[in-house]
């Protein structure tokens, strides 16, 4: 794990699961292992928001760290905390322009 690797689902869940059991330290290891997953849906968003890069990129950390302690061996389920994060602001930002 770590460095520019793609991690495998197995990785990532021991890379999790590390985590839950209170090696905190290694939250750093796993944001690099999905960071240009973040930075990719960032992007992607950023055309339907009035939200930078930045904003969204952070969000992303954010959500990340909510998503490792619910975590249960599948990687899709930082993926849906990244989506409902990136929603909340897509909609909070129409809300707002209204």
């Amino acid at each position: 794990m770590g460095g520019d690797a793609i991690s495998t689902k197995e990785e990532i869940t021991v890379l999790v699961e590390r985590i839950q059991g209170g090696e905190r330290e290694l939250m750093l290891e796993l944001w690099k292992e999905v960071e240009r997953l973040v930075a990719w849906y960032a992007n992607k968003v950023i055309p339907k928001v009035p939200k930078s890069f930045e904003d969204l990129y952070d969000l992303g950390y954010i959500s990340l760290v909510n998503a490792v302690d619910p975590y249960e061996r599948d990687i899709s389920f930082i993926m849906l905390y990244l989506k409902t994060a990136f929603a909340e602001t897509v909609f909070g930002s129409m809300l707002n322009c209204i």
